[in-house]
């Protein structure tokens, strides 16, 4: 099967294209300094721009894997508060992040209503997710090394990743080019010795080749019992320029992450201690853990070598060969290892005929897959000793996009379909379901534009999953208006999408996810020197109960922006507005509980320096507000965060 997926590889790059910056087609406005534009800036003046004629020899870029995905860039992103990557999807109206209080804990990230099993998370469109969860840490992507964030429209979401999740994520990695040697630091500090160091460094080489160094440490001491948390991270990558349309680019990622893994406030110690529960709750003194010794460990690798080719004006292709190392330790009610060694090859294509384009994409994984899994309380009458598992399989996926530019891109429809099917059994599949291992789903979608500021988008796709019957369909339908002044995207999305699992208790009740409809509105509006900034999203079903995300929640911010000090200083600061509304969450340690609706209120404030360096201050929860977003997990109480990302030598 190896020798097969590897011809295929060969034929693939030598006869299709990549997705890239057309060279040709397009001038490209660069850095005076630089063969790229420097996204970190978040002000660049004419003077400082060059146009670079066609006929010059130019770096190959990545381009998102769709035109038709909500963005995040790095300019939105940097002046926000975030603490790590999973909170830039803050940004996106239907993000709901099931917080578990502490720094560095493993949170689980809602999209479109649905989360861990249901999301594909990917870099530089590989992708990521553990294959025995199906789900990925956000704490395991540096925050710096992004420079912009795809979350693609519903419809077409399970198109990307060979797991078929009804929602995909894709992360685009920086890939800086100057011609002087460049470096970043980014460094906060906050509360309980809560801090965050990460450097990053790029610089030529050779004419051809370019070189990029990126290292993040993050580290929180204890405030309630095992809640200590620490990461090391490191990325280096080697970019060689063989031409205007060969691009290779060679890269290693490595995690060492640990986590207190405490499972929460004990609250039925607290009852039968006879204390009140919010008075001790909220004392973490006093305030006992489930698990005051519990652990989480996560040590993964990925070198991965990626081409990047444009062989004619109508052909792009970029192509990933990979392998994934990942090892998952987590020692709480019971010790459970999970071990997963991948071997993949991703390829993108994309071919441009007149009005036609067509997007064709191909995902190979070859896992191997171990797990270890026993008791540690030796109350337990089961499972004392360990039970070994190891199992090995493959998944193959294709998946196509024809669209048609109608009216010089005013109308676009879109078709597209894919295939995919598993060959063995993964451990987390029951052995009587491998007759159901093949996958598929089909859609279409379409694009209007009103007028030059004003776009409507409508997709419609079904699609079922391995090991089941039933059919999926995913609705999404929006409308995004932009200008000087207002921002606006309005959306609505249908996902009849339905997942769950067996708890494992004594009558191994099932919980289910999913089967969420609901409307979200991302706004920005100016008025002078005053920015309103809002996330809102509302939540429905049929029976109006569902387990997962808040009925209603709302990030809404005021912001004064201004440039000061003879435009020295560019400024942003303001109230930062949070509200969950009501929710049913599922916890391992409590089953599902009803969570009461919460908010809160930050101030932050974020201001660059003569386009080099930014300091950011944070004051949260101004209030001093006692909530939990997860039973029990209480969020952080009034607290200061502050730091400073500064550019050096360039």
């Amino acid at each position: 099967m190896i020798r097969t997926i590897t011809l295929i590889f060969f034929l693939t790059i030598t006869f299709t294209p990549a997705q890239i910056v057309d060279s040709v087609k397009t001038k490209i406005i660069l850095l005076a300094d630089s063969t790229s534009i420097k996204n970190d800036s978040l002000k660049i003046t004419d003077s400082s721009l060059t146009i670079v004629k066609p006929d010059s020899v130019l770096p190959v870029y990545l381009l998102p894997l769709t035109d038709k995905s909500f963005l995040i860039s790095r300019a939105g992103f940097l002046k926000t508060e975030y603490k790590y990557t999973g909170d830039y999807l803050r940004l996106f109206p239907f993000n709901f992040i099931k917080d578990l209080g502490f720094p560095g804990q493993p949170n689980e990230t809602f999209l479109y209503g649905v989360g861990n099993n249901s999301v594909s998370y990917l870099m530089d469109g590989v992708l990521l997710n553990d294959p025995y969860y199906n789900s990925f840490n956000l704490n395991l992507v540096q925050s710096e090394d992004i420079d912009s964030i795809e979350i693609i429209t519903l419809p077409r979401g399970f198109l990307y990743g060979v797991y078929n999740n009804p929602v995909s994520v894709n992360f685009i990695t920086r890939d800086i080019i100057n011609i002087k040697p460049y470096s970043r630091i980014k460094y906060y500090q906050g509360p309980d010795r809560e801090t965050m160091i990460d450097g990053y460094f790029n610089l030529h080489i050779t004419k051809k080749l370019i070189a990029s160094f990126d290292i993040t440490n993050r580290i929180a001491d204890s405030t309630y019992i095992n809640t200590e948390f620490s990461i090391w991270q490191g990325k280096v990558k080697l970019k060689y320029l063989l031409s205007d349309n060969i691009n290779l680019i060679a890269s290693y990622s490595y995690n060492d992450y640990k986590v207190g893994y405490s499972g929460g406030v004990n609250v039925d110690g607290i009852v039968k201690s006879g204390e009140s529960i919010n008075n001790v709750l909220y004392d973490y003194r006093a305030a006992p853990m489930i698990y005051p010794n519990g652990e989480l460990k996560i040590l993964s690798q990925l070198p991965k070598l990626s081409l990047l080719i444009k062989p004619a004006k109508w052909l792009k292709t970029d192509a990933s060969f990979f392998y994934m190392y990942s090892q998952n330790e987590k020692n709480a009610f019971a010790n459970e290892y999970v071990e997963n060694k991948v071997l993949g090859l991703n390829i993108r294509n994309n071919i441009d005929y007149k009005i036609f384009n067509m997007q064709m994409n191909f995902d190979y994984e070859n896992i191997d897959q171990l797990k270890h899994y026993y008791f540690t309380d030796s109350v337990q009458l089961v499972l004392h000793n360990p039970v070994l598992t190891n199992t090995k399989y493959d998944i193959v996926s294709f998946a196509g996009i024809l669209s048609a530019d109608l009216s010089d891109s005013k109308f676009v429809p879109s078709v597209f379909y894919k295939y995919s099917s598993i060959n063995g059994t993964p451990l987390n599949i029951r052995a009587d379901l491998n007759n159901n291992n093949k996958s598929y789903g089909f859609g279409f979608d379409l694009t209007y534009r009103i007028i030059n500021n004003l776009n409507l988008y409508a997709g419609y796709s079904v699609f079922k999953k391995y090991f089941s019957d039933n059919g999926n369909l995913l609705m999404e339908i929006g409308a995004n208006y932009k200008s000087d002044f207002l921002t606006a995207d309005l959306k609505y999305f249908v996902n009849q999408y339905n997942y769950g699992f067996y708890t494992g208790g004594v009558f191994f009740d099932y919980i289910s996810f999913g089967n969420v409809n609901g409307i979200g509105l991302n706004l920005k509006f100016n008025y002078w020197k005053f920015l309103l900034e809002s996330n809102s999203s509302h939540y429905f079903s049929e029976d109006n109960y569902f387990i997962g995300v808040p009925d209603y929640q709302t990030q809404t911010g005021l912001y004064y922006k201004d440039i000061l000090f003879e435009n020295n200083l560019d400024l942003k600061t303001g109230f930062v507005f949070y509200y969950t509304g009501n929710n049913n969450v599922f916890t391992e340690e409590h089953g599902v509980l009803a969570v009461p609706s919460s908010y809160k209120i930050d101030f932050t404030l974020a201001g660059e320096i003569q386009g080099r360096a930014i300091i950011y201050f944070l004051w949260q929860n101004i209030l001093d507000n006692n909530y939990y977003i997860t039973p029990y997990y209480p969020m952080p109480f009034r607290s200061i965060r502050f730091g400073v990302a500064w550019e050096l030598f360039n």
